[in-house]
C-alpha cells in the first residue's frame, strides 16, 4: 500500500469521525447537549446554517459575497452598515467563475470600504470542480485544509461545482448536495452556496412576476436542502437591490432589506435609507416611544419596526438620532440587542438606566 492510499484511509476515517454521522440509540442521543444557534450576522444568516444566495443577472451576488466575506474576516464593521457581525471568522471563498485579475481589482476596491483581516481569508480560484463525485469532493477537502480550516465556506457558483448534467436533474443534483453536505459536516461551518434564478417571468402586461424562492433555478431539492434562500434582486429602474428570504427554519432572518450598492471605488453594498421629512421622524420617533413603554420593558428592534410597519433603515436612522439625542438607550448586542426608554428616577451620577427595569418616563 502507496502513502496516497494510506493518506485516504485516514481522510476517511477523519471524514467519518468529523461529520457526526452515524447510528445513535434515541435515549443516547436525548443526553447530549448542543449548542442553541447563534447569529453569525444578524438578521442575515446562524453559526453553522446552509444558505443559498439566489440573485437575478447582474444583482451583484458576487459583490455581496465577496463583501459579506470581507466583513466576516475582520467581524469589526456592522454588514450592511447596520447588521451585527458575532465574531471574526476564517473564510474561504471557492471561485469557480471570472478571473483571477478582476478579483484582485475587486478585493481591492471593497477592502477600501469594508474592515477586514486577510489573514483569515483564503481564495480557493479553481476549475469548475465534480461536487458529484466523492473522491473529488475528500481531495476538495483536503486542498482546503492544508491552508485552513474554514469557519464560513462560500462556493461561487453553484453551476460550476459539479461535472456535468443538468441543475434540474434530481439525480446529480442529489450528488451534489450529498457531498456539499459532508463538507459542511467535516469543517464544522457556515455553508453559502452562490446560485441563479431562471429566466424572468412576466405577465400579459410585460410586467415582472414576483416568484420568491420559486425563482431558483433548478430541482426543487435546492430549495428544500438550505436552512434559508436569500433572494437578492435588482430593480434596474432605481439601481436599487432588495435582499429577501421567504421561507426559512430558523425564523430569525430578514423579510426584507433594501441596499444599494456604492461603485466604482470604494466598492461595497450597504443597506438603502429611505427618505423621511423631519415631521415623520418625529412621528416615528413618537411612535417608538409609545410602542416600548406600552410594553413596559424592553424590546428588540424587530419587535418594534415589525409592529410598527416601517422599515428597518428607517427604524435605524431614527433609533441612532434618539440615542445621540438621549432620548432612548440600548443595552446588549446582536439578538440581543434591546431599546429602553429613560427613566424619570435616572441616577444621579450621569449613568445608564437599569435596562431590566420597567419603563416609567410619561410622553
Amino acid at each position: 500500500m502507496d502513502q496516497s492510499e494510506i493518506d485516504d484511509i485516514k481522510l476517511k476515517e477523519q471524514l467519518a469521525s468529523d461529520t457526526g454521522f452515524g447510528i445513535y440509540k434515541v435515549s443516547d442521543l436525548m443526553g447530549m447537549s448542543f449548542k442553541p444557534k447563534e447569529p453569525l450576522i444578524e438578521g442575515i444568516m446562524n453559526i453553522g446554517e446552509t444558505v443559498i444566495v439566489c440573485g437575478t443577472p447582474k444583482a451583484g451576488k458576487s459583490i455581496f459575497l465577496q463583501s459579506l466575506a470581507y466583513a466576516l474576516s475582520s467581524g469589526e464593521d456592522k454588514f450592511l452598515g447596520s447588521l451585527h457581525i458575532a465574531k471574526p471568522c476564517k473564510v474561504c471563498y471557492v471561485q469557480l467563475e471570472g478571473e483571477l485579475a478582476d478579483t484582485h481589482d475587486r478585493f481591492r476596491r471593497i477592502g477600501q470600504g469594508i474592515k477586514h483581516n486577510l489573514d483569515n481569508m483564503v481564495l480557493f480560484f479553481s476549475e469548475p470542480m465534480k461536487l458529484d463525485d466523492l473522491d473529488y469532493t475528500m481531495e476538495v477537502i483536503w486542498k482546503i485544509e492544508t491552508v485552513m480550516r474554514p469557519e464560513v465556506l462560500i462556493i461561487d457558483p453553484l453551476y460550476m461545482a459539479f461535472s456535468g448534467g443538468s441543475l434540474s436533474d434530481d439525480e446529480v443534483i442529489r450528488k451534489v448536495l450529498a457531498n456539499l453536505r459532508i463538507l459542511k459536516m467535516h469543517f464544522q461551518c457556515t455553508l453559502i452556496v452562490a446560485h441563479h434564478t431562471h429566466k424572468l417571468r412576466r405577465n400579459d402586461k410585460g410586467k415582472e412576476v414576483a416568484e420568491g424562492d420559486e425563482a431558483m433555478f433548478g430541482s426543487q431539492f435546492l430549495k428544500a436542502w438550505p436552512d434559508h434562500v436569500l433572494m437578492l434582486n435588482y430593480d434596474t429602474r432605481n439601481g436599487t437591490r432588495t435582499l429577501t428570504c421567504m421561507t426559512q427554519r430558523s425564523g430569525t432572518v430578514e423579510k426584507e432589506i433594501k441596499l444599494k450598492l456604492n461603485e466604482p471605488s470604494p466598492l461595497f453594498f450597504e443597506e438603502f435609507e429611505e427618505f423621511q421629512s423631519g415631521v415623520v421622524t418625529d412621528f416615528t420617533k413618537k411612535r417608538i416611544k409609545e410602542l416600548i413603554l406600552s410594553f413596559n420593558y424592553p424590546l428588540k428592534a424587530k419587535e418594534i419596526y415589525g409592529k410598527l410597519n416601517i422599515s428597518r433603515s428607517s427604524f435605524h436612522r431614527v433609533v441612532n438620532d434618539m440615542k445621540k439625542m438621549g432620548e432612548i438607550y440600548s443595552h446588549g448586542t446582536g439578538n440581543n440587542l434591546v431599546y429602553f426608554i429613560e427613566k424619570i428616577d435616572k441616577k444621579s451620577d450621569g449613568g445608564v438606566p437599569d435596562p431590566t427595569a420597567p419603563n416609567t418616563i410619561s410622553l
